[in-house]
């Protein structure tokens, strides 16, 4: 199982950051940290992310899609293929609202 799209105040500063190559990661403007040999995922807030103007805070679909490109990307890299697995179902349950800042996932198998 893993744990993604947690919101956390500040994730401490990198070790490796990585730029993604696919445009969808660009677009999330994902990007990837080494923090104690833990790799850990990063999503900014971004203008293109709103759900509701008025509070700022993420739109569901970009935070579920943030969870599926984590999830796919990390279990890619656990498995050593260079091609993402494709997602038939998820699901998310929204408790909170996630607002405006940065959104980090430590996602484990």
């Amino acid at each position: 199982m893993t744990e993604l799209a947690r919101a956390i105040p500040e994730c401490p500063v990198a070790a490796t950051v990585e730029r993604p190559a696919v445009p969808f990661h660009r677009f999330l403007g994902l990007r990837e940290e080494v923090v104690e040999g833990e790799t850990r995922y990063l999503m900014d807030f971004c203008e293109n992310h709103v759900g509701n103007p008025l509070i700022r805070t993420f739109h569901g679909g970009v935070l579920a899609s943030f969870g599926e490109v984590v999830a796919a990307t990390h279990l890619a890299r656990s498995l050593g293929v260079a091609e993402l697995p494709a997602c038939s179902t998820l699901t998310f349950d929204y408790l909170r609202p996630a607002f405006a800042g940065t959104i980090c996932a430590v996602p484990h198998i």
